[in-house]
């Protein structure tokens, strides 16, 4: 292959956030012509309904299957009780995580807490907000005291 038709390096990092050694990697196998064994980059999806139904129920049954999955981690990294309850499109039974039983549980004891202890740490968006500007105003106060 000819130098003038490789990719400058520096300038493909600085296109897409690639790390260096998989930039690498790519470069070599261009440079031995073996374009069959470059990887795709992931691209950005149009959320757009998918005209194809076999192709949509494909994407759904991923996408469910990434959902519970990062659910499951969620639950236990920050070791919380939690469910899900998935409907698919023409199936009469949801898909639940992490069991029937379990989820019916977990709704159970919500519903149990009192409804002031429930909505206690809930906050409105602007409410939100509010405490941002205040939060944000204290750091401005320590950054002038700082600097004064």
């Amino acid at each position: 292959m000819d130098n003038n038709c490789r990719p400058n390096l520096f300038s493909v990092l600085r296109k897409r956030r690639v790390s260096f050694a998989e930039l690498a990697r790519q470069y070599e196998m261009a440079a031995n012509n073996n374009d069959d064994d470059i990887p795709k980059m992931k691209r950005r999806m149009k959320l757009q309904l998918i005209d194809d139904m076999n192709s949509r129920k494909a994407t759904f049954r991923k996408r469910r299957a990434g959902l519970l999955k990062k659910l499951e981690q969620l639950a236990i990294l920050y070791d919380i009780q939690a469910c899900i309850a998935i409907f698919s499109p023409g199936d009469k039974n949801p898909t639940v995580w992490p069991s029937v039983e379990e989820a019916k549980e977990i709704v159970e004891k919500f519903e149990e807490i009192p409804e002031p202890e429930r909505s206690g740490r809930m906050v409105t968006h602007q409410e939100y907000r509010q405490q941002k500007v205040i939060w944000m105003e204290k750091q401005l106060e320590k950054l002038k005291k700082l600097n004064d």
